[in-house]
């Protein structure tokens, strides 16, 4: 008999998950905050929930994996396409080291990975939020794990008016900390190393950007800062709404100012094409400026057509 020093049985040291998964990879032309450049994605065949991961590169994919594994729970099979690093000796080890079944898509078919679907979603909801909130483009890879987080903790009328998370675990989710911030919003977070008796105006407050829940930290009511003056991503469980009388005028004229540059980047952003009546682009609109629409001339109007039965077309006539 000799002292165990390596784990006879990995399996048995992570969660066996109930249903298949799918994933696939996406990429990103905007750096993150992080240093992502891609994300990994997981979909839930049975439960519809999504877990998303981000990667400095392609070749991060394994650690995705893993960290779903670690994080999750291991499914029975993971369905992929047919790319190098997802049929990579790295990845092909993880699926053989803990007893998860490889399954693959016809070559050339994107439409037989349910991940796919996860991935529009999750990119629908990012660009919707990017819309109305302003945010900048470095916050996208939270952005789109928030979206994510969302989205598992959202009933769903195909599951019973059932949660993704609660249909994959079995267990009621709590929402406390997603009801009570939007993303991107400005928040006043309390930070503990300031010196006394800290800045003239706020104390031992500091402004913020909420950037979604720290899920791996503390006891889930912890939050993803994004402080203003460093740019950085901070963990931290005082947060609270810049809201009521407690808030001083100077703190005011922050976050007012924050909002406008947020509306400035919007506009600049996704602002229309505005036409003269030459059908030219008008020049005079320009980014932060209120758009004047102006109606498009029709160079080439038509009237309404039919197709005959030769298959040419012909006008329509009245009877």
């Amino acid at each position: 008999m000799r002292n165990q020093v390596q784990s006879m049985n990995p399996v048995l040291q992570r969660r066996r998950l109930p249903e298949g998964f799918a994933t696939d990879t996406f990429f990103s032309t905007v750096t993150s905050y992080e240093g992502y450049n891609a994300c990994q994605i997981f979909y839930g065949l049975d439960s519809h929930s999504i877990f998303v991961y981000g990667l400095g590169s392609e070749k991060d994919g394994p650690n995705a994996l893993l960290d779903f594994f670690k994080q999750v729970g291991v499914p029975p099979s993971i369905l992929r396409d047919n790319s190098k690093m997802q049929m990579g000796k790295v990845w092909t080890d993880y699926m053989r080291r803990y007893w998860s079944k490889d399954k693959f898509t016809q070559p050339f078919k994107p439409s037989q990975n349910r991940a796919e679907f996860g991935i529009g979603v999750c990119k629908g909801s990012v660009t919707k939020m990017m819309i109305t909130t302003g945010c900048a483009p470095q916050a996208w890879a939270k952005a789109i794990q928030h979206a994510a987080d969302l989205d598992r903790n959202t009933a769903k009328e195909c599951l019973g008016w059932r949660t993704p998370i609660e249909k994959l675990t079995g267990q009621t989710p709590d929402i406390s900390n997603l009801i009570k911030f939007k993303f991107w919003d400005v928040v006043l977070y309390h930070e503990p190393t300031h010196k006394f008796p800290g800045q003239a105006v706020g104390g031992n407050e500091r402004l913020g950007r909420w950037l979604g829940r720290a899920l791996d930290h503390g006891d889930g009511m912890c939050s993803w800062i994004l402080t203003l003056e460093t740019e950085q991503l901070i963990v931290r469980y005082a947060v609270r709404k810049i809201e009521g009388e407690n808030i001083s005028d100077t703190t005011r004229d922050a976050v007012s100012v924050l909002h406008k540059e947020d509306r400035a980047r919007t506009e600049e952003a996704f602002c229309p094409v505005v036409y003269t009546q030459t059908g030219e682009k008008d020049p005079s609109t320009k980014p932060g400026e209120e758009p004047k629409f102006k109606a498009p001339q029709q160079r080439y109007p038509r009237k309404p057509s039919r197709i005959c039965s030769s298959g040419t077309a012909s006008p329509i006539r009245k009877a």
